[in-house]
């Protein structure tokens, strides 16, 4: 039996081949991985997403604030919160004197054509409506404007009192003022149930009168000012509204009181016809100086004892610590006889 010698075998025989360009060993595995540039993601996918991201977060935000724009205008058209400006509450209400009432003074401010129509609360801006009422002639402060649900609407208020006129009685006055000789429309007061005023006799005129607005003056340096003079004879005049007998309006003796300036500083306080009492500005580096209260309680108690008479012929006087001593007229050559009611 012939024998064969056994194969040979081949030092690469049985190792793996290396892959070829042909062999499917080499398309197989590599198909089932990503392309190495999409696995890293491309720059410009990565822009496109952001900027579609963007757009949508865009049209979320304007269609929730149309949402909400159109449910703030749903809640605030609810006849729950509508009011009118003839509604608002005025505390306090105006003085008694005042013509008109709550009424009258809401259509001077906020005008009385059209003012009729609502308006919800929940649009108004109530710093607009506090500078609306201080421009009101008789609105001296706004304390507090107040919005109370559902449509209550509040203006605490401090208004101006007339205490003085200038002209020949109240009822024709040329101007009335307050204590602040800040001119007042004087048709607006009922003169039967306002406090008697005093007059203002001898006093230049504003060189620029203006409803709502102190008595003014031209000054050489700052130019329209208030008038110093006329301020400090407001407020007297205001003290003495408060402190004449409380028949001073019927009362012969005090139903006409006048406020003169001096020359020299100060007045001269005419009670009637004829007394005229030096009334000079107390010092504000003089306190032992007898105040204001207890120089009118002098004059005062000094008047029901002397009454004014009807002559015209001025009688002069002045208030000293030891009492009411009369002066020379020819002391005073600046001051001719005073005027009368009507005069």
């Amino acid at each position: 039996m012939e024998q064969r010698d056994p194969p040979r075998i081949s030092k690469t025989e049985g190792l793996p081949r290396e892959p070829t360009m042909e062999s499917p060993s080499s398309l197989r595995f590599p198909r089932l991985l990503p392309d190495p540039v999409i696995r890293h993601g491309s720059p410009m996918r990565v822009i496109r997403l952001a900027l579609a991201i963007l757009v949508c977060l865009i049209l979320l935000y304007f269609l929730l604030a149309r949402l909400r724009s159109g449910w703030v205008a749903y809640v605030h058209s609810q006849p729950s919160y509508q009011t009118t400006y003839r509604e608002i509450i005025l505390d306090p209400p105006p003085p008694p004197w005042f013509r008109g009432g709550s009424t009258t003074f809401l259509d001077h401010i906020l005008g009385s054509s059209g003012e009729l129509r609502s308006f919800s609360i929940l649009d108004l801006n109530l710093e607009s409506l506090r500078k609306t009422f201080l421009r009101e002639p008789w609105v001296k402060q706004v304390i507090r404007v107040e919005a109370k649900a559902p449509k209550q609407l509040i203006v605490r208020l401090v208004y101006r009192q007339p205490v003085a006129y200038v002209g020949l009685n109240p009822g024709s006055a040329d101007a009335i003022v307050d204590a602040d000789a800040v001119l007042l429309p004087q048709t607006d007061i009922d003169l039967n149930l306002a406090p008697p005023l005093i007059r203002l006799h001898g006093f230049p005129p504003p060189a620029n009168p203006r409803l709502g607005e102190a008595w003014n003056r031209e000054d050489p340096q700052h130019g329209l000012a208030p008038d110093p003079s006329v301020a400090a004879a407001a407020s007297l005049a205001a003290f003495l509204t408060v402190s004449l007998p409380p028949d001073a309006k019927i009362n012969p003796a005090w139903n006409y009181v006048v406020i003169h300036p001096r020359d020299a500083g100060g007045f001269f306080l005419q009670i009637g016809n004829n007394l005229m009492f030096r009334w000079e500005l107390a010092p504000t580096d003089a306190p032992a100086r007898p105040t204001t209260p207890e120089r009118w309680k002098v004059l005062q108690e000094w008047v029901d004892q002397h009454p004014p008479k009807t002559s015209r012929e001025p009688e002069y006087y002045e208030l000293t610590p030891q009492g009411v001593v009369p002066i020379k007229a020819r002391n005073e050559p600046d001051h001719a006889a005073p005027p009368g009611p009507g005069s």
